[in-house]
């Protein structure tokens, strides 16, 4: 196997891995008993981006892929519905769980409608890419979130580095294989990412101290 099929061995296994990330997030959440400072459009987004992989994989008869987005939507799915049991607002919660299954179910109506199989996977697979490049909204919701309350506190920095080195491998394997398109399209999920991590250095957490980067409290708070 050459350099370059490990690395790509390697970013696949590393981002098959990347569903099991926001279990730190969740953890948080059960400690605290709360899911405060956390935005769940986060989540919704990938929820999104995921379904319509999933309706994609259906209508194209990729298998392989249909069972990996599975996993994923189910896996992410989960996540949201933690959130949902620890939000304080859940009223907002359900309106947003509503759009999103809406927005879905206006989409597929509309794919199934078309004349024929060829234009629906076309289609399907257009909307599809869109759903990706849609995912930049996560961190920047979360940005909003971290500076509305000044702080990072709640913001896990683990799962925060985790996404970014992700993202940056898909980006620097899109480069390495002369796959522009797939390089650019990861290129604002890595800039925003880069953004996310910076507001750990700006709005520095209250009563822990970041890791590499050294902001926060001189001491971590003893419990």
């Amino acid at each position: 196997m050459s350099l370059l099929g490990a690395y790509s061995t390697f970013v696949a296994v590393y981002s098959a891995l990347f569903m099991f990330f926001p279990l730190m997030i969740v953890r948080q959440w059960v400690k605290r008993k709360s899911a405060e400072g956390f935005s769940v459009m986060t989540f919704l987004l990938v929820n999104f981006m995921m379904a319509c992989w999933v309706k994609f994989s259906l209508l194209s008869g990729d298998s392989r892929a249909f069972y990996s987005y599975s996993f994923g939507l189910t896996m992410m799915s989960s996540y949201t519905a933690v959130f949902g049991l620890y939000t304080d607002n859940k009223k907002m919660f359900v309106v947003q769980i509503s759009v999103l299954i809406g927005l879905l179910a206006a989409i597929f109506s509309y794919v199934d409608g078309l004349p024929d199989d060829v234009v629906r996977v076309a289609t399907m697979g257009k909307i599809a890419a869109l759903s990706q490049t849609a995912m930049v909204g996560g961190p920047f919701f979360q940005a909003k979130e971290v500076i509305a309350k000044g702080t990072t506190e709640y913001l896990p920095f683990g799962f925060t580095l985790l996404t970014l080195t992700m993202v940056g491998n898909r980006f620097i394997l899109g480069l390495l294989e002369g796959k522009l398109t797939v390089a650019l399209g990861f290129f604002p999920g890595l800039a925003m990412n880069l953004a996310t991590l910076s507001l750990f250095y700006f709005y520095p957490p209250l009563t822990w101290r970041v890791p590499i980067i050294g902001t926060g409290p001189a001491q971590k708070k003893k419990e």
